[in-house]
């Protein structure tokens, strides 16, 4: 089964399109501000009249102090989208978060991690301000130059990956087959 997919930023109208569609559909959010509670303005969350026409997921589930990613995302949505089809009716992916979207439609590459080193690399970076950069530009020049030189938690991540596997995090991504577990189509 083809699963529609409406994208695009906040406020072109994708809500009123959606409460046109009748029961057939749900709406699995693909908002990374809407899932959390009390989190209203500025996400244009739809509203509970708009609700009540066509049913929602994936909304005003994650408290504001949550951790939360687009790795979990992606497994509720797939539990979600799962339930909606197994109930005989039509998933609908909608929102504006792109990564949310790519977590569905690619996957992720597998990485083995160490919140021990990640710590250790952060309490590093806090004592030598610019040493990750530094380190990152030695061992994975694509990666360096991929991510933005203020995006520590990527460099960070990109440097763990390496010093844990061995392998660059460039290359891993270059490796990376989409993986998507479903049909989905671009409507909007």
């Amino acid at each position: 089964m083809k699963i529609p997919v409406i994208l695009g930023p906040t406020a072109v109208g994708k809500t009123g399109l959606l409460t046109q569609l009748g029961n057939d559909f749900e709406v699995v959010s693909c908002d990374s501000r809407q899932i959390y509670k009390y989190m209203n303005i500025g996400t244009a969350k739809p509203t509970i009249e708009e609700q009540k026409k066509i049913k929602h997921h994936l909304i005003d589930f994650v408290e504001p102090d949550q951790y939360y990613n687009a790795y979990m995302y992606r497994q509720d949505a797939l539990n979600v989208i799962k339930d909606i089809l197994n109930r005989g009716k039509i998933p609908l992916i909608s929102g504006g978060t792109g990564l949310y979207f790519d977590s569905i439609y690619k996957g992720f590459f597998e990485s083995p991690g160490s919140l021990t080193l990640r710590s250790y690399l952060r309490k590093l970076e806090n004592s030598q301000p610019g040493i990750i950069r530094e380190i990152l530009k030695d061992v994975d020049p694509e990666s360096y130059l991929r991510i933005h030189q203020n995006d520590l938690k990527r460099s960070i991540r990109a440097l763990e990956i390496y010093i844990v596997s061995g392998k660059r995090m460039s290359e891993l991504i270059k490796n990376h087959k989409t993986q998507s577990p479903m049909n989905l189509t671009l409507l909007y």
